[in-house]
């Protein structure tokens, strides 16, 4: 089963619980358009074969009657036009888009677009299912809407949904902040979240309109929002283009500050500065030094920190906090974290 919180989304989508049987806490929908929005499904198969792959979705009269469905199996791309007016007809929650060859490990064997759609678009869970499997017609999972219909099931829903909270609370001693992609990624089990605006986007998604999009949940889910400003410096990293950035020179530090200053003017009491994931460069300490100069709020330095050296020197320079990730993915990472935290407090 994969979920929409899983899915790779593309354009504008919403989140909404308002129409039942839907699997998981929600869907996403998306109005109709030309393609610009689409919902790409990643699967993990532990086998290589063939799959029956089910789609969800909720149905109304306002649903797209041609939503257009791909499937990417082993052979090609397989095209659908599914009629999300209509109720599915398996448990009133699926629909079979039929059998398909699928290799083994993970990879995207689903996509939803809105391209010729004549109606809103829904996107909530995909199945792939062994065509041998004895459990096909029974491979459904308990949904919201199915707690609905039961009041026991749905009392112990809620008392599992306590307990969870309980035990991650008693588990962890500090506060869990979130740091999200995209809106999919705000979640109740945290107690507050970077509430980030990507300030050098070219794409007023990352600017703005994710933000509109999350916030609700946020409320919802009593999160302590941290207004954030979230800065790119650099080129060639996933940060950079998946956020359509004007990245700031790594030598330009003014540039970096009058971002941050522009940023405190705004009411943000955050600023990270982002070399990327991975980066083979990390932010000098003289950029560092040059917006703290200016931004008197939380400075927060992340991407390409792999020695003491460097930390110490960020540190030294004004930042209040470092981001480091891919260090503790590597053979010996935990051994040079350990080191960089036991520097840094001397």
């Amino acid at each position: 089963m994969v979920d929409n919180p899983d899915a790779e989304l593309k354009g504008i989508w919403a989140h909404s619980s308002g129409v039942r049987n839907f699997v998981g806490i929600d869907y996403i929908y998306a109005t109709k358009g030309d393609g610009n929005n689409t919902a790409r499904f990643p699967v993990k198969l532990e086998k290589a074969g063939q799959y029956e792959v089910h789609i969800s979705y909720t149905h109304h009269p306002n649903r797209s009657s041609n939503t257009l469905v791909k499937i990417l199996h082993k052979d090609g791309v397989a095209t659908r036009r599914i009629n999300q007016q209509k109720q599915p007809s398996l448990d009133g929650y699926f629909i079979s888009l039929g059998t398909y060859g699928f290799p083994e490990g993970v990879h995207v064997a689903l996509e939803i677009s809105n391209e010729g759609a004549n109606g809103t678009i829904v996107a909530d869970a995909v199945q792939f299912i062994p065509s041998d499997s004895p459990e096909l017609t029974k491979a459904r999972l308990p949904t919201k809407g199915a707690f609905k219909n039961n009041s026991n099931l749905n009392s112990e829903l809620n008392r599992l949904t306590e307990e969870l909270k309980r035990l991650e609370k008693k588990a962890v001693k500090i506060p869990i902040i979130l740091f999200p992609g995209n809106v999919t990624g705000v979640v109740p089990q945290a107690d507050a979240i970077l509430f980030s605006s990507l300030l050098n986007s070219e794409n007023p998604y990352y600017i703005a309109q994710a933000q509109a999009l999350g916030a609700p949940n946020v409320l919802k889910f009593g999160l302590e929002a941290l207004p954030t400003a979230y800065l790119v410096i650099g080129e060639g990293t996933s940060a950079w283009f998946v956020g359509n950035v004007r990245g700031i020179p790594f030598d330009k530090p003014k540039i970096a500050a009058a971002y941050s200053l522009s940023a405190q003017f705004l009411g943000m009491r955050f600023v990270y500065l982002e070399a990327g994931s991975g980066a083979k460069q990390n932010i000098t300490p003289e950029m560092v030094k040059t917006v703290r100069s200016v931004f008197k709020g939380f400075l927060i330095v992340g991407g390409g920190i792999k020695d003491t050296k460097t930390a110490k020197a960020l540190v030294k320079a004004g930042a209040d906090g470092l981001v480091i990730g891919t260090l503790l993915e590597q053979t010996g990472g935990l051994k040079k974290f350990t080191e960089i935290i036991k520097s840094i407090r001397k």
